[in-house]
């Protein structure tokens, strides 16, 4: 948990003490109220009900006295023969008075938040007041004539009037005891209170003083810190990197500072790095400039060659170009040619269809004349049977009948030669149609031949009518890198002069990023990236030659 509060936010921090002892006021604040609740209640309670009991009581015995005196003075008049009306006036007003405070008694009974032994005491005070009240009635019925018999009743009620009084007694000595502990109840309480209240007090005060430090050792020392860093920064001095001990916005700070000083440090390594590379950069460049002066006249050597054959190049393809139009132009005409011959073709296998259905045909009908032969040959069986039946008078109908049927024979002979013949013919026609069919796919695919060799022959045209462009693009080039390559000897010496400026700025640096204060390992080796930088340096200055 405490690492938790080092990484919250500082206004979170700032806040935590503040917060709590807030919090602490209000609890104990709170809790006084409670606690004051509950004393005032007591309070209400022992003003409200005890003490008022407790003087009720007490009353009731002063009258329960006061009427036991007045029974007494009734019966001391009746002996001393007072006027009638006078005492009967008495006994009224004390028969009044008793069911008064009977009626007091049961009232008090019936409270509801009587203790136990109040409600015990009350109930045994009541039996003896009626006791002592029914006894006082019997002895000032009586006492008229009959003042001896009303004696007797006067010693039970003496005898009940002081139980009573002593049940009095004791029914207020007990509320005045119960009322006395609740009055000590109330002091302890008010002495809990404010002990409750100072303790309180006094651990938000202490927990409020130590959340104060923790707070101040978790805010201040890192912003010190930060400062320190900082004002070393200011100075020049890179070798500072502070470790944060939270997540907080200070060690945020802290961290920050020890990227930037980090940082710094790796720029300030890589400028002097830098700046000695390019220091030998330079004697590198100078020495590839005369390196460059010697392939640039070697190279312009090479382009004046290169010009030669490419003027040769550029005849010969235009030959070549002028040869693929002519192929073009002759392989349109085989096309045309084949084309020709395909539509030919074609026309054939159409005749020899047309054949091959009339054969068909011709096959039909051969087998209706079979067939006729066949009837023919039935019917002169048939006309034979009946010469013969009518015996001399058919027998020159039998003779032409055996004519016809010899005739039919012969029909039906010849029919058959003449199909086998015309399915001969029909098998023939269709093996030739198959081949006519076969010549005429070949046909179309030496068509199909002959035009993509027409296709390929003029894009070998195109191709070369491109090249000889291109051949004349070169050319154009050729003459610009020329040009291009002596403008580069003018260039070589720009570039020395410009390597020996260079020269002196890198020395220049060098002396400016050394008031900067490193870390013993950051001067340890300059960085890839300054090498690298260096190294393609000198390759730029150093190119390869052409040819």
């Amino acid at each position: 948990m405490f690492n938790w509060i080092r990484n919250t936010a500082v206004a979170t921090k700032m806040a935590v003490a503040p917060a709590f002892a807030i919090i602490c006021l209000v609890l104990v604040g709170l809790t006084g109220i409670v606690a004051n609740q509950r004393l005032s209640a007591a309070l209400v309670t022992l003003g409200d009900e005890r003490v008022p009991s407790i003087v009720a009581v007490a009353a009731l015995s002063e009258q329960v006295t006061a009427v036991h005196a007045l029974v007494n003075q009734s019966l001391a008049w009746e002996g001393a023969g007072y006027k009638e009306d006078k005492i009967t006036a008495l006994d009224k007003s004390i028969a009044a008075r008793l069911d008064t405070y009977k009626g007091a008694l049961q009232k008090k009974l019936d409270v509801p938040h009587l203790s136990e032994g109040e409600r015990t005491r009350l109930t045994v005070v009541k039996a003896e007041f009626d006791k002592y009240a029914n006894n006082a009635k019997q002895a000032l019925d009586i006492k008229t004539g009959m003042l001896g018999n009303a004696a007797s009743f006067m010693t039970t009620m003496d005898v009940h009037y002081n139980k009573l009084k002593s049940e009095l007694d004791a029914l207020v000595k007990e509320q005045t005891d119960e009322s006395a502990k609740a009055v000590a109840a109330g002091r302890a309480q008010a002495a809990r209170n404010n002990t409750l209240i100072l303790s309180g007090f006094g651990i938000a005060l202490a927990a409020t003083v130590v959340l104060s430090w923790l707070m101040y050792k978790m805010i201040v020392p890192p912003l010190m810190l930060a400062s320190r860093v900082a004002a070393a920064v200011a100075q020049g001095d890179l070798s500072q990197r502070p470790r944060p001990e939270s997540t907080d916005a200070t060690g945020q700070v802290i961290e920050a500072l020890g990227t930037v000083t980090s940082n710094l440090s790796r720029v300030v390594v890589d400028i002097r790095s830098t700046a000695e590379l390019i220091n030998n950069a330079a004697g590198e460049i100078s020495m590839g400039n005369a390196d460059l002066s010697r392939r640039t006249e070697t190279q312009a050597a090479n382009l004046e060659e290169t010009a030669a054959s490419m003027q040769e190049l550029s005849t010969a393809v235009k030959n070549n170009a002028e040869t693929a139009r002519e192929a073009n132009r002759m392989a349109s005409s085989a096309s045309a040619a084949a084309a020709a011959g395909g539509t030919v073709v074609g026309q054939v296998v159409d005749t020899m269809e047309e054949i091959t259905a009339s054969s068909r045909k011709i096959s039909d009908i051969i087998g209706v004349i079979d067939g006729i032969a066949f009837q023919t040959n039935i019917l002169a069986l048939n006309a034979a049977v009946e010469a013969a039946r009518a015996g001399e008078q058919g027998r020159g109908f039998a003779v032409v009948a055996s004519e016809v049927r010899s005739l039919a024979g012969r029909s039906a002979e010849a029919a058959k030669e003449i199909k086998n013949l015309i399915n001969a013919s029909v098998t023939k026609v269709d093996a030739g149609s198959r081949l006519v069919g076969q010549a005429g796919a070949s046909m179309q695919e030496i068509v199909a031949q002959v035009k993509r060799v027409a296709s390929l022959i003029e894009e070998i045209s195109g191709t070369a009518t491109e090249q000889t462009r291109g051949i004349d693009q070169i050319n154009q080039a050729i003459a610009e890198l020329d040009s291009v390559t002596q403008q580069n000897a003018a260039l070589v010496e720009e570039a020395a002069a410009a390597a020996d400026s260079l020269n002196r700025e890198a020395s220049r640096m060098v002396q400016v990023v050394s008031v900067f204060k490193l870390q013993p390992g950051d001067e340890v080796s300059a960085p890839a990236s300054a090498r690298y930088a260096a190294s393609g340096i000198a390759h730029q200055a150093a190119p390869p030659a052409c040819g």
